[in-house]
């Protein structure tokens, strides 16, 4: 829960340039939302995605790495499979589009991340909001979740990468996970790519509220799971494509300014494009008017570590 402490960090720092952003993810992921709400009332019917997808492609591209910065700060999320699986989607079309896969396979992975969380709507909500662990009843309903999701995308005539991709996103690499116990190469390269996602953005959006160490938190958590619940390959394309401080994230820098990491350097990973928040002097910048640095330019400058927005001190 935030505080009143908190919030008024929060509204010291705006982001103007990202509002048309914010306001478009809004919209799009109160689409998403509804699309949901319509399975849940009849699963009988095709599932209306076409026009949504388009829509959600062009404004990737539009607001880019925007986008992913909205999500990151956590403020727009909800507890819902739509969110769940729209935050996903926005997580794969920007590793798609930097990985430089072509339209087609792009569009087929980010259609089968959008629907991978459907079967998620026929578990019990006190389920899913219960507080501590769940009893083994109530574990083997969520692990039915991914066949569910096939049984609905198979119905509706979805790609096979798209049922691979539903009944396979919680299999792990070492064979330990749900629902066949799959290992390695037996399962399809779409589905371990939305593991890898999926927990990203499972880790990313469990944490506190507008936390800016989440990105870097995550990712550090990712790495240690490599080689066991994810391909060891995979992971590092995962960072090496996002970096180690993901877009959104807020770092300490070696020449003692406080910068917003705006983008990744692909294949570059510590050393992304940042803005200034507030400068060696200590002087602030609110207004996202501060000066952008490219720090795989910079080869003086460098991230020392990563700072919690929320715990920066702030002039009146």
């Amino acid at each position: 829960m935030i505080t009143e402490k908190d919030r008024h960090v929060l509204e010291h720092w705006s982001f103007p340039l990202e509002e048309a952003a914010r306001n478009s993810y809004r919209s799009l992921q109160s689409r998403l939302q509804k699309i949901y709400d319509d399975v849940l009332i009849d699963q009988s019917k095709p599932i209306r995605l076409d026009d949504f997808l388009d829509d959600f492609l062009k404004e990737c591209e539009i607001f880019s790495w925007a986008f992913f910065r909205v999500f990151s700060d956590g403020q727009e999320f909800r507890r819902s499979p739509s969110s769940t699986a729209f935050n996903s989607a926005l997580v794969a079309y920007h590793f798609a589009r930097e990985n430089q896969w072509e339209p087609v396979k792009l569009k087929t992975f980010v259609r089968g991340t959008l629907l991978h969380e459907v079967g998620m709507l026929f578990v019990p909500s006190e389920i899913i909001n219960k507080q501590g662990k769940v009893d083994e009843k109530e574990r083997a309903i969520i692990e039915a979740h991914p066949s569910v999701t096939a049984e609905l995308v198979q119905k509706w005539m979805e790609l096979p990468e798209i049922q691979a991709m539903a009944l396979g996103h919680h299999e792990d690499w070492n064979g330990a996970g749900y629902p066949k116990g799959l290992q390695g190469s037996q399962i399809h390269l779409f589905a371990q790519t939305l593991s890898v996602i999926q927990s990203f953005v499972a880790m990313a959006t469990q944490r506190g509220y507008r936390n800016s160490m989440v990105g870097y938190l995550s990712m550090k958590q990712l790495l240690q799971l490599k080689g066991t619940r994810f391909s060891e390959d995979l992971v590092l394309e995962f960072v090496n494509t996002f970096g180690l401080h993901p877009p959104g994230s807020v770092v300490l820098l070696s020449d003692g300014s406080i910068s917003r990491v705006i983008e990744p350097v692909m294949g570059n990973p510590l050393r992304p494009k940042v803005r200034i928040l507030i400068d060696s002097s200590g002087k602030e910048f609110r207004q996202d008017n501060g000066a952008q640095m490219e720090l795989d330019q910079v080869k003086k400058i460098f991230i020392a570590r990563p700072v919690n927005l929320l715990d920066l001190q702030i002039s009146e």
